[in-house]
């Protein structure tokens, strides 16, 4: 059987990975890498969509031709191409806490 020290990747071997997947992050042009200056990035901006904001890529295709669609009788444009963020973190199990509906509360209303 195998002790418990050995199922988990040696701080050297862990470091590497994550330095790995970190460049991984930074070298994908479809991903806005939070921990990489956003100024050497794909340009994004904030897009108003109906009543939320949208982050998406700036001058993008998708964007530039968006169409307006009817909804409920409301005519909107389409939907932005979103921007995806990613990001690499450590969780503590000492100081974690999830629920499974994100702490979400019904409408008093």
């Amino acid at each position: 059987m195998s002790s418990p020290s050995s199922l988990f990747p040696t701080l050297a071997a862990r470091s590497a990975l994550i330095q790995q997947v970190r460049q991984a992050r930074i070298d994908d042009p479809d991903t806005i890498y939070l921990g990489f200056p956003l100024a050497s990035q794909r340009p994004i901006e904030w897009v108003r969509q109906g009543r939320a904001d949208v982050l998406a890529w700036k001058n993008s295709e998708s964007n530039d031709k968006s169409e307006e669609v009817e909804t409920n009788g409301h005519t909107e444009k389409s939907a932005p191409e979103a921007a995806v963020l990613s990001l690499i973190m450590q969780l503590s199990s000492a100081n974690f806490w999830m629920s499974s509906n994100g702490g979400w509360k019904a409408p008093t209303g």
